[in-house]
């Protein structure tokens, strides 16, 4: 149960991160930009392996995890994920 609630307090945290995100578009500061965005991605890497069940094992990166317990995931994120997945590799090359 506790997992739950820390799930939503990292989707409360994206949230937030994401109202910065935009906020420093419209201002033009792509170097905040990019730091606000790796952390939204990085808060939603934790919460949804907890929202769908997965134990996440005490690693920086859960790009792996989530991709390969896709199965686990509703359907309707699994082709986001993907994509995403794609793109994180992309930038991190």
């Amino acid at each position: 149960m506790v997992n739950f609630v820390i799930a939503e307090s990292y989707l409360k945290r994206a949230k937030i991160k994401f109202e910065l995100f935009y906020y420093f578009m419209k201002q033009k500061e792509y170097t905040d930009v990019i730091k606000e965005s790796q952390k939204i991605v990085k808060l939603c890497q934790k919460r949804i392996p907890i929202k769908s069940g997965v134990k996440t094992p005490k690693c920086p990166d859960s790009t792996c995890l989530i991709f390969e317990n896709r199965g686990k995931l509703p359907e309707d994120l699994i082709n986001k994920i993907v994509s995403l997945c794609r793109q994180y590799i992309w930038l991190r090359s």
